[in-house]
């Protein structure tokens, strides 16, 4: 039975910035929940200080994942997640490249691991966070999938 750790079990999230909006913190803690009462404000968005971002995930254990899901903003495609690239770790010290992706067009990037990888900590470091349109990086959605 496959198990979204971001959501089915006590992880801990960081990010470089997050931006407020109408009083609204659009924390990097949103990724992990899908509310249902207001979608507009169920996403992280960075504060556009900087052209560069990150977000780290930690596990709490190391585990042994299978699949990664993440959803990017989607208005008319100007907020998709235009370039990243992903990196794993289980000391959150020493890091290895996992996946990258330039030119992105696709709300959703689902990553189906060819084999199973154990590692504690996922880190996303966006490069260029859409097409142009502003300097925030916004992610809606992340699961780190593994099976129980």
């Amino acid at each position: 039975m496959y198990i979204n750790y971001c959501k089915e079990t006590i992880v801990k999230i960081s990010a470089d910035s997050e931006l407020i909006m109408d009083g609204i913190k659009l924390s990097s803690e949103n990724v992990l929940f899908e509310s249902k009462e207001n979608r507009q404000y169920d996403l992280w968005v960075s504060n556009g200080i900087s052209f560069n971002h990150w977000m780290v995930i930690d596990l709490g254990i190391i585990r042994k994942i299978y699949k990664i899901l993440i959803e990017h903003y989607n208005y008319v495609n100007d907020y998709i997640t235009n370039k990243f690239d992903i990196y794993i770790s289980n000391d959150s010290e020493h890091w290895k490249f996992l996946y990258g992706l330039a030119e992105n067009d696709k709300v959703t990037t689902f990553i189906d691991l060819d084999k199973p990888i154990n590692f504690r900590f996922f880190k996303l470091i966006i490069i260029e966070p859409n097409k142009g349109k502003d300097l925030n990086a916004r992610i809606r959605k992340i699961e780190i999938i593994g099976k129980e």
